[in-house]
Protein backbone atom coordinates (compact mmCIF):
# COMPACT_ATOMS: atom_id res chain seq x y z
CA UNK A 1 0.00 0.00 0.00
CA UNK A 2 1.61 3.40 -1.16
CA UNK A 3 1.80 5.87 1.41
CA UNK A 4 0.01 9.16 1.74
CA UNK A 5 2.21 12.18 1.13
CA UNK A 6 1.18 15.56 1.75
CA UNK A 7 1.70 17.91 -0.90
CA UNK A 8 0.10 21.62 -1.31
CA UNK A 9 -0.87 21.89 -5.12
CA UNK A 10 -3.31 24.31 -5.57
CA UNK A 11 -4.64 24.59 -9.39
CA UNK A 12 -6.64 28.02 -9.88
CA UNK A 13 -8.32 28.70 -13.31
CA UNK A 14 -8.99 25.03 -13.98
CA UNK A 15 -12.57 24.91 -13.62
CA UNK A 16 -13.37 24.36 -17.52
CA UNK A 17 -10.84 22.12 -18.37
CA UNK A 18 -11.56 18.04 -18.49
CA UNK A 19 -10.63 15.65 -16.43
CA UNK A 20 -8.18 14.21 -18.43
CA UNK A 21 -6.12 17.21 -18.60
CA UNK A 22 -6.59 17.91 -15.01
CA UNK A 23 -5.31 14.71 -13.80
CA UNK A 24 -2.35 15.04 -16.17
CA UNK A 25 -1.38 18.26 -15.24
CA UNK A 26 -1.68 17.04 -11.07
CA UNK A 27 0.13 13.67 -12.39
CA UNK A 28 2.90 16.54 -13.92
CA UNK A 29 3.00 18.83 -10.95
CA UNK A 30 3.36 15.62 -8.09
CA UNK A 31 6.44 14.00 -9.49
CA UNK A 32 7.52 17.40 -10.38
CA UNK A 33 6.96 18.40 -6.44
CA UNK A 34 9.27 15.38 -5.21
CA UNK A 35 11.90 16.45 -7.60
CA UNK A 36 11.59 20.25 -5.69
CA UNK A 37 11.33 18.71 -2.08
CA UNK A 38 14.06 16.20 -3.11
CA UNK A 39 16.30 19.55 -3.87
CA UNK A 40 15.56 21.80 -1.14
CA UNK A 41 13.89 19.92 1.51
CA UNK A 42 11.69 22.75 2.40
CA UNK A 43 8.62 23.02 -0.55
CA UNK A 44 5.83 24.66 1.52
CA UNK A 45 3.61 24.75 -1.79
CA UNK A 46 3.57 24.71 -5.42
CA UNK A 47 0.59 26.92 -7.22
CA UNK A 48 -0.46 26.59 -10.82
CA UNK A 49 -2.75 29.29 -12.29
CA UNK A 50 -4.08 28.97 -15.68
CA UNK A 51 -5.09 31.65 -17.94
CA UNK A 52 -7.14 30.65 -20.89
CA UNK A 53 -7.30 33.12 -24.26
CA UNK A 54 -10.94 32.60 -25.19
CA UNK A 55 -11.25 36.17 -26.53
CA UNK A 56 -10.19 34.76 -29.94
CA UNK A 57 -10.32 30.96 -30.45
CA UNK A 58 -8.95 29.25 -33.94
CA UNK A 59 -11.60 28.75 -36.13
CA UNK A 60 -10.38 24.83 -35.35
CA UNK A 61 -11.28 25.49 -31.58
CA UNK A 62 -7.97 25.35 -30.33
CA UNK A 63 -7.59 28.02 -27.15
CA UNK A 64 -3.96 29.37 -25.87
CA UNK A 65 -3.46 28.52 -22.37
CA UNK A 66 -0.77 30.96 -20.15
CA UNK A 67 0.21 29.33 -16.79
CA UNK A 68 1.71 30.95 -13.83
CA UNK A 69 3.46 28.93 -11.85
CA UNK A 70 4.70 29.78 -8.19
CA UNK A 71 6.78 27.77 -6.03
CA UNK A 72 6.96 28.48 -2.13
CA UNK A 73 9.88 27.73 0.07
CA UNK A 74 10.71 28.43 3.00
CA UNK A 75 12.47 31.89 2.69
CA UNK A 76 11.60 32.85 -0.55
CA UNK A 77 9.60 31.78 -3.69
CA UNK A 78 10.69 31.14 -7.32
CA UNK A 79 8.17 31.73 -10.47
CA UNK A 80 7.94 30.61 -13.98
CA UNK A 81 5.94 31.72 -16.90
CA UNK A 82 4.80 30.38 -20.07
CA UNK A 83 2.30 30.13 -23.07
CA UNK A 84 1.41 27.32 -25.27
CA UNK A 85 -1.79 25.63 -27.31
CA UNK A 86 -0.97 22.21 -25.26
CA UNK A 87 -2.04 22.50 -21.72
CA UNK A 88 -0.21 19.90 -20.58
CA UNK A 89 2.70 20.68 -22.36
CA UNK A 90 2.54 24.17 -21.36
CA UNK A 91 2.84 23.13 -17.69
CA UNK A 92 5.78 20.48 -18.29
CA UNK A 93 7.56 23.45 -19.96
CA UNK A 94 7.31 26.01 -16.67
CA UNK A 95 8.05 23.25 -14.21
CA UNK A 96 11.29 22.48 -15.94
CA UNK A 97 12.12 26.25 -15.89
CA UNK A 98 11.07 25.75 -11.90
CA UNK A 99 13.39 23.26 -12.14
CA UNK A 100 16.44 24.77 -14.27
CA UNK A 101 16.22 27.93 -11.67
CA UNK A 102 16.00 25.50 -8.38
CA UNK A 103 19.26 24.01 -9.70
CA UNK A 104 20.89 27.41 -10.25
CA UNK A 105 20.38 28.53 -6.95
CA UNK A 106 20.80 25.83 -5.37
CA UNK A 107 24.12 24.96 -7.35
CA UNK A 108 25.32 28.73 -6.38
CA UNK A 109 25.03 27.67 -2.84
CA UNK A 110 26.80 24.19 -2.71
CA UNK A 111 30.20 25.38 -4.23
CA UNK A 112 32.55 25.91 -1.77
CA UNK A 113 34.60 29.69 -1.37
CA UNK A 114 37.75 29.71 -3.53
CA UNK A 115 40.89 30.10 -1.49
CA UNK A 116 42.78 33.27 -1.45
CA UNK A 117 45.95 32.50 -4.06
CA UNK A 118 49.30 33.25 -2.80
CA UNK A 119 47.74 32.52 1.12
CA UNK A 120 48.53 28.79 2.34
Amino acid sequence: MAEEINRNINLIGFQGVDAFEKAKVLDYANSYYSKFDLKTKNVNALEIHLKEYKKNPLPNGREKFSIHLRLHLAGFKITATHSGWNLSQTVLKALKEIQKELEHRFKKLDKKPKRPRGHQ
